[in-house]
């Protein structure tokens, strides 16, 4: 989205689509693309979607001639290999590619030389170049509102999020994180291990755009690697928000590291509805072992804290860490069940190309497949691949069940669940949501054994 904004800001023409958002079909989209009849095509990718987004970007280039530019975490980690499996792609922008492409557009355009683009690599007959690295943006002003695009491109009530208010817009105030997790995807290949961010005064005329132009948002999401890396600055944000008489809801990716009660009271009075938090495992020995660089007891009073201050809390959890076993599993379901959280996400570790976590499984064969058409099922559901010597890839996959039922299907969980209703009924839809979504893996598992 902060490409289609430099592009059109440079004068080219653009047209953005999120096919799965809104069920878009492969015919469908190639019509939209023959009507607009593009010169240039940009498409994101992942890992475990790769073969079929090279696949589907190589029917919209046969279709009509233009140039396909992948970006994206998977081809920054692995450009050389993208492109030797891919021939129908003709560049890959690496890591945070918002002025290479914007770059890589006036340079077709203009017919200069593409060689002066930072961050691209392309083929060259059959050799592959690598132009000169881009260094990270420093000036994050300088960037176009993202929810100008969102409201001009999208329908944002084709997005919703479990810990947010429906419907919902989201926009980063900063890039990069300076914690080392070694299994962050973000920070290791795209955004960089420093926390970039924008000035307040950027900040607060995008949101004053939004109240203006978006009146059916009910929360603003700031999407931040870790909004809370700069306490201070979180601070200074809030004591703004209740001084100029600013009344919106907004939420925020946080750590759970923060114990200043005085700080969390001010989030709340400034309008903080919910944080979505990364506890990962409930063992202190995985979380050293994954550099999380937090303890458990520290994880248990923000939590604490975050509740008297009536901040709804979306947990983040991991199976499947450097160093698990089946005692640390049961360590960190019952941490889970413990802090009765609003939501949660209990997710198999998934080692990314370009992290940490990913060479570290490599080296002590550790990883089941690098195929990576195998790491999701033919309903594109997360598979495990990873297996430890003590630890098998079923005994994985049966924990994550496991620890999922009993933190959700748990008497007291339902009680929190009748409180919230009673107290947020504008709430009832996004948790509804969410439980379809649970009854249907349910459904999944022990219906279908699957």
């Amino acid at each position: 989205a902060y490409v289609v904004g430099l592009l059109e800001r440079e004068g080219h023409e653009v047209d953005f689509v999120d096919a799965p958002a809104t069920s878009l079909s492969v015919s469908e989209l190639k019509q939209r693309v023959k009507r607009f009849a593009p010169e240039l095509i940009v498409c994101d990718t992942s890992t475990p979607s790769f073969s079929n987004d090279v696949a589907v970007a190589s029917a919209l280039r046969q279709q009509n001639g233009a140039s396909v530019v992948l970006v994206g975490p998977h081809v920054s980690a692995l450009p050389e290999v993208a492109l030797e499996s891919a021939p129908d792609i003709d560049f890959i922008a690496i890591a945070e590619y918002d002025y290479t492409v914007t770059e890589l557009a006036n340079a077709l355009q203009n017919k200069t030389d593409i060689a002066k683009v930072k961050g691209l690599v392309y083929r060259e007959g059959k050799k592959i170049i690598f132009n000169e690295p881009r260094p990270l943006i420093e000036d994050l002003d300088s960037l176009p509102f993202i929810s100008d695009v969102y409201r001009r491109y999208l329908n944002i009530r084709d997005y919703s999020l479990e810990f947010c208010l429906y419907p919902y817009t989201d926009i980063m105030t900063g890039r990069g994180c300076p914690h080392k997790c070694i299994y962050c995807l973000w920070i290791q290949t795209l955004t960089g291990n420093r926390y970039r961010v924008r000035s307040l005064d950027n900040v607060f005329q995008e949101i004053d755009q939004i109240l203006a132009n978006m009146g059916n948002v009910r929360q603003i999401f700031i999407d931040d690697d870790t909004f809370t890396a700069h306490p201070e600055r979180v601070r200074e944000f809030c004591t703004r928000i209740i001084e100029e008489g600013y009344h919106f809801t907004w939420g925020s990716n946080c750590r759970a590291d923060i114990v200043d009660k005085e700080l969390i009271e001010l989030m709340a009075e400034a309008g903080c509805r919910s944080v979505v938090v990364g506890y990962e495992s409930g063992s202190q020995q995985i979380l050293d072992n994954v550099k999380k660089g937090t303890r458990v007891e520290r994880m248990e009073s923000f939590t604490n804290l975050c509740k008297e201050a009536h901040i709804k809390i979306h947990g983040d959890f991991m199976i499947g860490l450097p160093g698990e076993t089946r005692e640390s599993i049961r360590k960190t379901a019952s941490f889970a069940r413990h802090l009765n959280l609003d939501t949660y996400q209990m997710s198999i570790a998934v080692p990314y190309p370009g992290t940490e976590f990913y060479r570290w499984l490599k080296e002590k064969g550790y990883l089941i497949t690098e195929n990576f058409d195998e790491w999701v099922d033919e309903n594109g559901q997360q598979k495990c691949v990873i297996a430890y010597p003590t630890l098998s890839k079923r005994e994985i996959e049966i924990a994550l069940r496991d620890s999922l039922v009993s933190s959700y299907l748990r008497p007291r969980y339902f009680l929190r669940l009748l409180r919230i209703f009673i107290t947020e009924p504008q709430a009832i839809r996004t948790y509804l949501l969410g439980a379809r979504g649970f009854v249907k893996q349910l459904f999944r598992w022990y219906v279908l054994r699957k």
